[in-house]
């Protein structure tokens, strides 16, 4: 007897890495983990470059503009190498969009530098970690690090408008989305398919947006709270 889960289930395709062997796996999450540190870091490095100050609403709008893009490119094209090269031309304007973005917060008192620690920690982990990669210890380890790190950084008066506590609240929250979406994406992506992993890293963000209507949807075809 089939019994619907409470939640959608999640997507999956054939061939995913999920399905592959252990190894196979963790080489495929450590490409990942690289070309994702590579992506963030020349964001940061873009919010160096000299420019004019402007509002911060105009390279959010952009960045925002070019997810929603990437979503409809997974949507329409999905499983399809397609789908992976237009995605990845799409998020390289996107990162430079939200290189301007964080120079504009870091110009407003807000600077996001230790997001950046955060990520090679992150990454760190992944690396070193041996055959004995946990995604739970993704999380927890780099957490611990990141959130001396934003204490150290209010102390040291280097956070800015940043209090430890908010900081740190903030870097939680990113690093659960980062090392849940990585968990999750195993079973939505095949081998080759890295960098159109690093793209859903980005893109899944706005999944909290759809999300609930993925719930409505699924108890609408299965009124499990009638029972």
């Amino acid at each position: 007897m089939f019994v619907p889960s409470y939640a959608p289930p999640p997507i999956e395709i054939a061939d995913n890495v999920a399905d592959a062997a252990y190894g196979v796996r963790l080489g495929f999450i450590r490409r990942v983990l690289h070309l994702f540190l590579l992506a963030t870091a020349f964001s940061f490095g873009v919010s160096f470059i000299p420019i004019a100050t402007m509002s911060i609403g105009f390279p959010a709008s952009v960045a925002f503009g070019i997810l929603i893009l990437l979503n409809v490119v997974r949507n329409v094209a999905k499983g399809r190498r397609m789908e992976v090269v237009v995605s990845t031309g799409l998020l390289i304007p996107m990162l430079i969009a939200l290189g301007f973005a964080l120079k504009m917060l870091h110009a407003s008192g807000w600077p996001c530098w230790p997001l950046l620690a955060s990520f090679v920690f992150v990454w760190l982990y992944g690396v070193f970690c041996g055959r004995d990669l946990s995604f739970m210890g993704m999380f927890v380890l780099p957490l611990t690090a990141s959130s001396l790190l934003w204490i150290a950084a209010d102390i040291l008066n280097l956070a800015g408008n940043w209090s430890w506590w908010l900081g740190a609240l903030v870097n939680a929250i990113v690093l659960l989305y980062l090392v849940y979406d990585l968990a999750a994406l195993l079973t939505r992506r095949r081998l080759g398919e890295e960098p159109g992993a690093v793209c859903d890293l980005f893109r899944d963000s706005l999944n909290f947006t759809t999300y609930w209507l993925q719930v409505y949807w699924h108890w609408r075809k299965y009124p499990l709270w009638q029972r």
